[in-house]
């Protein structure tokens, strides 16, 4: 998802809102690092290229230094489109079961009508 000209992996989202939403983001990235050394390296890297954290050196290693404001930024922002990205998808199903349930009524209603006028008319 694309949200201020900002376009993350959702590898990526997902290390940074847990950084983010972590007290000691040092101490997570680090439990990260441990278990897929490689995995972590490559997704911090992409990190630091978009300035949304600062690692301790960026081309030798990889280990987070801290999580910048536009990561921060990037997160809440992140989170409030993936909430209206919902609150739209649940707007239009409701939209369309809408339009659904007022066309079988209109179109009972409208055969009842006809029923009656054709009775009505020939005596069918």
């Amino acid at each position: 998802m694309r949200v201020n000209g900002l376009d993350l992996s959702g590898s990526e989202y997902d290390l940074l809102s847990a950084l983010v939403d972590s007290d000691d983001p040092v101490s997570t990235a680090d439990s990260i690092y441990e278990k897929d050394r490689a995995a972590y390296t490559e997704l911090i890297r992409g990190l630091a290229r978009k300035k949304l954290v600062e690692s301790l050196m960026p081309r030798e290693s990889s280990r987070l230094r801290s999580v910048t404001a536009a990561g921060r930024s990037a997160v809440t922002d992140y989170r409030a489109a993936l909430a209206q990205a919902e609150a739209d998808k649940r707007d239009a199903r409701r939209h369309d079961w809408l339009v659904a349930s007022y066309g079988i009524v209109g179109g009972a209603v409208a055969g009842g009508l006809m029923t009656l006028l054709l009775h009505s008319a020939f005596g069918l």
